[in-house]
């Protein structure tokens, strides 16, 4: 009955927006082709060098006015659907936790201005921590008293146990959950060192326009976390054998080192045990717990440097890098509120816009062909053998491709309500909901350590996709969820509904609009399942070492590899080897589908005509038009927009076929 509910206020909505775009329709007679050719010719540029410059050719004349890039295009759209989704669910009976996030939505239309003590005086209430700073704040109100009694201090390792439900990592280790390598449906602990560039230098950690930490002995902190990088940094030089520009790259990941399976009672540990029995509030720890560990001499040499300055000490850095956590937190959010909800509810809103848009569910089809196409061309392309690879290996490609599955939406509203269970959010306590969102999800992932068995369809598995491509940006994060995306541990692409829009799709259009769109990001996730970081990964997304091993140390595969290398030295392979594969398995379908349906059609652009290949290929370059064509670090998604382009077609003998143009082409690792 409460899921009958739900399902009928949101169609209300559904009907509402399709009034709206009822009305935008009847202005106009243009079919939804004309419309589109129209979108593509205005930020064509014919006079540009279609060869050597083709991004120029199709995006030229991309207006900032439009949006800074494609993408944000579909974001606006998304965004303005959003906002009118969550304004409905306090009218909603089930499920029973959409009130309590429009409430949490309410409270960050109303927050007061910043202040990170507001944060420490929620937790001053509610929580066992009891922040010293708070307490030095307050005297000044408190008639003239000149000092507060001093609580007992907590052991400083049960501090960063605590502040690590709240969110608060990498002081010196790295803690998270993650999918067991010979089991990803099970959990596990995994302990590593943390970035360095979220080591570094304290005094350009620092921002305190308040004074509020003017009572700290600051340099004594800078200098101790000096001590804290030299020792980390000479680990990593001499253990994990790291170069210095990685060392010194501010995306550096927590260390990636083969981790070591162990159980925790043989590890002579008995800070790390208090460390989990205060971070999991389970204790004892159960006898045989197990788990993942980079270094065990990383974790005895750095503990020996923090416990050597003694509690209080620890103490009060915890408290200052606990301060330093949230001014990154609260800075690096949206200020949007229904951008900030989507950031903290990802599986939620997805739902939420399914049901705002049944008439999608009509598209589905449309798409699951055009995947098993690609997947039926890139079987084609394994079963040549080209590398000549033993069966084993071959047998082990095919299984991981067959395996492979597409997921539209679907996300599961039982599943979602006993995740949210007890989540409780007020509508005037901003800050303190944003401490319980993160000690909420903290704790679910960390619960499921106990699950027999998880399976694809638990949002605590989906919650922690979320995190397998560590410190991306809020931006980045939030575009990157309209777009299809592999998750290599439960060998799934997923596809979110918000992408079936305009640019990217649209019913009506032909198959040379959708492949050179849809079909190109879907190719790119399938070819992105084969590339050097998830070729490890088999068809059950178990761990496997030794076929990667067989493949990299393949002759002909190695020849390859050198050969893309080569042709692309200032780029990450990985990012070549997706996109030109992706673009080139796209291609193939396509031309395979024109081929058996007798396609040949022309379409006019700009007064000029075009052949159904040079439409596909105009269709591929404008999903990365931009205004921000080569200042990659300012795009939300795209390295760099006009090379993502450029490169890719360049080497791409069917893009020289259509445009009549010489270039060097490239065959694609795959």
């Amino acid at each position: 009955m409460g899921k009958a509910l739900v399902q009928i206020f949101l169609l209300l909505g559904t009907l509402c927006f399709t009034l709206v775009q009822g009305e935008a329709t009847n202005a106009t007679s243009l079919t939804v082709e004309q419309k589109k050719l129209q979108y593509m010719e205005s930020s064509m540029d014919l006079d540009q060098p279609v060869c050597t410059n083709f991004y120029k050719y199709a995006c030229k004349k991309w207006s900032f006015f439009i949006a800074s890039e494609a993408l944000d295009v579909l974001e606006t759209n998304v965004e303005t659907q959003m906002e009118n989704i969550i304004e409905v669910f306090p009218s909603l009976m089930y499920p029973e936790f959409l009130k309590s996030i429009h409430n949490h939505y309410q409270s960050c239309k109303s927050r007061d201005e910043f202040d990170v003590l507001d944060y420490l005086k929620w937790m001053n209430e509610h929580t066992d921590i009891k922040w010293p700073l708070v307490k030095q704040k307050e005297l000044p109100g408190m008639g003239g008293e000149e000092k507060v009694e001093e609580s007992t201090p907590l052991d400083w390792i049960e501090l960063l146990a605590l502040t690590r439900t709240y969110g608060l990592n990498d002081i010196f280790i790295y803690e998270t959950v993650v999918q067991r390598q010979e089991d990803p449906n099970k959990l596990i602990v995994v302990i590593k060192r943390p970035p360095l560039h979220k080591i570094g230098d304290l005094k350009h950690q620092i921002y305190d326009p308040k004074g509020h930490l003017q009572h700290m002995d600051l340099e004594s902190f800078r200098n101790f976390q000096i001590d804290l990088l030299n020792l980390t940094v000479h680990f990593v030089e001499r253990v994990e054998k790291a170069s210095f520009e990685v060392i010194m790259d501010s995306t550096g990941r927590p260390s990636d080192t083969k981790p070591l399976l162990v159980k925790v009672n043989e590890l002579q540990m008995p800070w790390l045990v208090k460390y989990l029995e205060t971070l999991l509030n389970r204790r004892p720890l159960d006898a045989g717990m197990e788990i993942y560990i980079n270094s065990v001499e990383y974790l005895q040499s750095v503990y020996s440097l923090m416990n050597a300055r003694g509690n209080r000490f620890m103490n009060e850095y915890i408290q200052l890098r606990f301060f330093i956590y949230l001014q990154e937190k609260f800075f690096t959010r949206s200020f949007k509120c229904v951008q900030y909800i989507r950031e903290s509810f990802p599986l939620v809103m997805q739902w939420a816009y399914e049901k705002n848009n049944l008439q999608l569910k009509w598209q589905i089809p449309r798409v699951e062909k055009i995947y098993e196409n690609l997947k039926a061309e890139f079987r084609q392309s394994l079963q040549t053998n080209s590398y000549n690879f033993s069966e084993y290996v071959q047998q082990y490609l095919l299984d991981k491709l067959d395996g492979l599955t597409l997921m539209v939406g679907q996300m599961n509203v039982l599943e979602l309500q006993r995740y949210y269970t007890n989540m409780s959010l007020a509508a005037n306590k901003y800050y303190g909901n944003h401490l319980q969102i993160a000690n909420f999800h903290f704790k679910r992932l960390h619960e499921a350590l106990g699950h027999e068995q998880l399976t694809s369809s638990s949002p605590e598995m989906w919650h922690l996709q979320q995190f397998v491509d560590y410190g991306q940006r809020l931006e980045k994060t939030l575009s990157l969820a309209h777009l299809p995306k592999l998750y290599p541990r439960l060998n799934v692409i997923y596809l979110p509904l918000t992408v079936l829009q305009p640019p990217f799709y649209e019913d009506g259009l032909s198959d040379e609009f959708i492949y050179g769109s849809l079909g190109f990001w879907l190719a790119h996730e399938i070819v992105k399942s084969f590339d050097q970081h998830h070729l490890v990964y088999d068809a059950k997304g178990k761990v496997n070492t030794q076929m990667l091993q067989q493949i990299q140390t393949n002759r002909k595969y190695k020849k390859s590899l050198w050969e893309l290398r080569h042709n692309f030295p200032h780029y990450d392979l990985e990012d070549k080897i997706n996109d030109l594969g992706g673009l080139k398995l796209a291609y193939n379908a396509f031309s395979k589908l024109k081929l058996a349906h007798h396609l040949n059609r022309s379409f006019t652009l700009n007064n000029s005509s075009f052949t159904s290949d040079q439409l596909f290929f105009l269709n591929y370059a404008q999903n990365f038009c931009s205004t921000l064509c080569g200042f990659s670090d300012l795009g939300t998604l795209f390295y760099n927009s006009c090379d993502r382009v450029n490169l890719q077609v360049q080497r791409l003998k069917e893009f020289d076929k259509a445009f009549d143009c010489h270039g060097y082409s490239t065959e694609p690792i795959w």
